[in-house]
């Protein structure tokens, strides 16, 4: 059976033990980010947001922190204004809530190439890389 509940903040219960977290976002409509704990791993999904750090205590030491990276730093002010995030913002949270692993998505057309964001993040936080199609992450 399938059953669909619309969730802002709080925690629910899933198959085979494991436990979701949703939080709310700030992105101008409501959004939620999740934090999946799977057999005492934890997967963080932070979807489109603007920077902040009110969500920072629903991150403890994520083994995965997958996060909206939508634009650089030099355009942070479009970043907010969409309420998105950038490189530098992604890897500044990975670094503060002491994630193992940083995955960067939802980056803007307009970077064809994402070296720069991830170069850009990279120089916060070392252990990130860029999300692809059919990407694989084995978490010990």
């Amino acid at each position: 059976n399938l059953r669909v509940k619309e969730v802002l903040n709080e925690c629910f219960k899933l198959a085979h033990g494991i436990v979701a977290c949703a939080f709310p976002l700030d992105h101008g409509i409501p959004t939620v980010a999740f934090n999946i704990n799977i057999n005492g791993r934890a997967i963080a999904y932070v979807s489109d947001t603007k920077p902040s750090y009110d969500y920072m205590h629903y991150l403890e030491s994520p083994d995965l922190l997958i996060h909206d990276a939508a634009f650089s730093s030099e355009l942070r002010s479009l970043a907010i204004k969409y309420g998105h995030s950038t490189a530098r913002d992604a890897a500044e949270i990975a670094a503060k809530s002491n994630a193992k692993l940083l995955i960067l998505y939802h980056m803007s057309p307009r970077y064809r190439n994402v070296d720069a964001l991830l170069n850009e993040a990279r120089a916060i936080f070392r252990n990130t890389y860029v999300a692809e199609k059919f990407l694989k992450v084995l978490i010990k």
